[in-house]
């Protein structure tokens, strides 16, 4: 930092003065007042220059203090509130949307003095690559957001996912921050992991460092420690094999994102493609950051030599980047852990009204015992959340529970045009019903398949009208737009009135949905704005 420019001070003597070689007593005063207004004015600009720096770590010094309440970044707030992130609003807002916008455009942000105020001395990896932004990323990443994200793909209903409870992994995720101190593929990985993510929910910008900077940094520091002779020997070490191997899931999850143009929606300075001219081959990148990573898994002996955060970090990945190119999973289905057997109430099938038409259908074999998992899932889930605080196995078990019935659903194949259509609504309602956005995001992805699935099926003569309006009201329960909502929302209106019990239609359709698959604690107020967009349309 620059020093206040200095001003001088002459006495001089007269041939009045009576002494030449000292001040004296008004010449004193003169000097000090003289120093003191100096020392004030260079108090004054020296704070002036700080002041956005201070601003910056007095906001995360606050933030350690009382995470629950200052930990409201663009994923919590998009996640945790969409859902009642579309957790109930699908607006992303929070601080880092300010932040953004007030300190990373800012030139005098990038030069505070050393960079960061979280690493004043530059002492990780990155050296001054970083700044305090980029630390505040890092928190951000390993906070409320990861937790709502694993909490929701093992079915936590919103009120759970914001409690703070702990989550099986907590441990894990400190020692991937800690590792970033001394990993440089881990450090930049992890950066552009959180760099994209901003962009991909917010629309977030660096000005000090773009995120391909950050990507660039990675593939390079991946590919030294790939070949480096070292790396045979780390192959035995879990630790590092999982730091690794955490590297090349980031860059994988991080192309991902910049494939799917629904998450940039509130974007204000990323400019996208339409969604139709959005070419699906550029996930191509992803999916060879995946395969790189498989071939890292079985030189190493298999999932058994990492960590269980990045099984279940790469799963959610290969389950994404699945739905996006509508094609099977990478990973083996039996690389997921057998189901857990929990301790709850058997269900009486006989009582319980979802999915009961679906079920006495003549449905594929294989789509009927998938329907059953789910009723079964969707059952023990809810009886094992309201017993939360969970214990990490069964956490675990819930998880991998959902996303085998994800995975068995994506590998179905030789399917007629109507069990075609009951299994994508299926995984649409599993999506929809998973109370965080990036979920709902896939579930509006889906509804393209099952649009031409209808279409297929040729839904208007050949397709049972309950079977029908379930199909058409579960595309249009996903709380994320989609680019064929206009579709269903024509068609559902003109086949409402198959539907109609002589009830009011709110009840009408929410009798009827009950019956295949629709959770009305979940999807209720979904339906609610659906039912009264249609009697609208209707009048």
């Amino acid at each position: 930092m620059e020093s206040a420019p200095k001003t001088l001070l002459f006495v001089n003597k007269t041939p009045s003065s009576r002494v030449l070689s000292r001040t004296e007593g008004t010449e004193r005063i003169r000097i000090q007042s003289h120093s003191q207004q100096a020392r004030r004015l260079r108090e004054k600009k020296t704070a002036a220059a700080d002041h956005s720096w201070s601003v910056v770590t007095q906001d995360a010094n606050v933030r350690r203090r009382a995470p629950q309440r200052r930990r409201r970044s663009i994923a919590a707030a998009s996640i945790i509130d969409h859902s009642s992130m579309a957790t109930a609003s699908s607006t992303a807002t929070g601080p880092f949307r300010h932040l953004g916008g007030r300190y990373i455009g800012n030139q005098a942000f990038t030069h505070c003095p050393s960079g960061n105020g979280s690493d004043p001395f530059n002492c990780t990896i990155a050296g001054r690559d970083i700044s305090h932004y980029h630390h505040i990323i890092l928190d951000f990443i390993s906070g409320q957001s990861t937790k709502v994200t694993f909490f929701a793909e093992a079915f936590a209903p919103d009120k759970v996912q914001r409690q703070p409870l702990p989550m099986r992994h907590d441990a894990a995720v400190a020692n991937r921050l800690q590792g970033c101190i001394e990993d440089k593929a881990l450090m930049y990985s992890t950066l552009a992991y959180g760099t994209n993510l901003l962009g991909w929910m917010g629309g977030v910008s660096d000005a000090f460092k773009p995120a391909e900077y950050f990507t660039g940094q990675a593939i390079q520091a991946v590919r030294e420690r790939i070949f480096s002779p070292s790396t045979t020997s780390d192959y035995h070490n879990g630790k590092s094999a999982s730091r690794l191997a955490l590297s090349i899931y980031s860059l994988a999850i991080s192309e991902l994102w910049k494939v799917l143009p629904l998450m940039q929606k509130h974007a204000r300075l990323v400019v996208t493609l339409p969604l139709a001219a959005q070419p699906k081959q550029m996930a191509s990148t992803s999916r060879m950051h995946l395969h790189a990573l498989l071939e890292l898994v079985n030189s190493s002996g298999g999932w058994k030599s990492f960590d269980p955060y990045v099984l279940e970090s790469v799963i959610l990945a290969d389950k994404y980047l699945a739905c996006w190119e509508w094609t099977t999973p990478t990973i083996a289905i039996n690389c997921l852990p057998a189901e857990h057997n929990l301790q709850i109430p058997d269900m009486d099938h006989q009582a319980t009204v979802l999915g009961r038409n679906l079920l006495a259908r003549n449905l594929d074999h294989r789509v009927k015992k998938s329907i059953k998992k789910i009723v079964d899932y969707v059952h023990f889930a809810k009886q094992a959340w309201a017993l939360a605080p969970l214990p990490f196995d069964v956490q675990g078990g819930l998880f991998f529970q959902l996303q085998r019935l994800i995975y068995e659903l994506l590998c179905l194949a030789d399917l007629s045009p109507v069990n075609h259509c009951v299994r994508v609504a299926a995984l649409v309602f599993l999506q929809t019903n998973m109370q965080y956005r990036g979920a709902h995001i896939c579930a509006s992805v889906l509804t393209e398949q099952l649009r031409l699935g209808l279409m297929a099926a040729k839904f208007w003569e050949a397709v049972d009208p309950g079977l029908r309006f379930w199909c058409l009201a579960s595309a249009l329960l996903v709380t994320e737009p989609s680019p064929d909502d206009a579709w269903f929302n024509a068609m559902l209106a003109r086949y409402l009135s198959d539907i109609t019990e002589g009830l009011s239609p709110l009840t009408d359709a929410r009798t009827c949905l009950e019956q295949y698959l629709y959770l009305h604690d979940r999807q209720g107020g979904q339906l609610e704005v659906l039912v009264k967009r249609l009697a609208k349309v209707a009048a």
